[in-house]
């Protein structure tokens, strides 16, 4: 089911090619916004029969829609890594921590999904190379309350590299939300145990380290209104997702 086109706007797909020194990996990446009429009517058309009993004890709209575009950005992603596959044959089941689990064909991927606004992400990936993404609507009405969830340390590593304030601050929320679940810890855990300990510009994203996690690496970018942070193993390489050419 294709609710919108690779060439329409509001669709991002693209395949990334991690390179390690011990090996390479696949993951796929899916940005999308795709119209809350269209998936409402068309549910049916690329849920698996067992989201479909899921999705019909979902009694309001809103979540809905985010069930909906969750499953939109995250299959999507999916058939980046198995284009053979189609939507509805892709089940992916909520874990005890609601996590996503998928379960299609043969096919084990790990998948990470997010919400913002409108707009839902999604990245698939192999479970021996573990990864994340979150995003977050760049928006001045939050800023107060993460700037309380950030060291000044922080705060002063990023803010030069990312413009502004309420972009730094947002990237920041996202890095530490993207964090959370590379670890699967989830937001209960003190936000102080993702500290940023390092912050430089990439090209078109800004990369991120930490203290407590040296395996871990963010890479962040900035489109759609949005700010979208990967989360990947530090000695990982996958190049720049095009849709950072995208500017704001």
């Amino acid at each position: 089911m294709d609710l919108l086109s690779p060439a329409q706007p509001d669709l991002f797909l693209e395949a990334l090619c991690l390179e390690r020194k011990d090996g390479v990996f696949q993951a796929g990446f899916c940005l999308a916004r795709p119209p809350g009429r269209e998936l409402l009517a068309g549910s049916a058309r690329f849920l698996h029969p067992e989201e479909q009993e899921l999705f019909a004890t979902l009694k309001f709209e809103r979540r809905q829609l985010s069930y909906l575009t969750g499953r939109f950005c995250a299959k999507h992603a999916i058939r980046l890594l198995r284009p053979d596959l189609s939507l509805s044959a892709i089940a992916i089941h909520p874990g005890v921590f609601q996590q996503p689990i998928v379960c299609a064909d043969g096919l084990a991927p790990q998948i990470s999904i997010s919400h913002a606004a409108d707009w839902g992400a999604a990245l698939a990936f192999p479970e021996e190379h573990p990864m994340a993404i979150d995003i977050e609507e760049i928006k001045e009405e939050r800023a107060g309350v993460v700037r309380s969830q950030v060291t000044d340390a922080e705060y002063g590593l990023v803010t030069p590299l990312a413009q502004d304030e309420i972009r730094a601050l947002t990237l920041l929320w996202t890095v530490k939300e993207a964090m959370s679940k590379v670890i699967r810890c989830g937001m209960m855990t003190p936000f102080t145990l993702f500290e940023v300990g390092s912050a430089e510009r990439a090209g078109p994203a800004i990369v991120c380290t930490f203290p407590n996690f040296a395996q871990y690496k963010t890479t962040t970018y900035w489109a759609c209104g949005l700010a979208i942070t990967l989360v990947s193993p530090k000695n990982s390489s996958f190049g720049h997702l095009q849709l950072a050419n995208r500017h704001e």
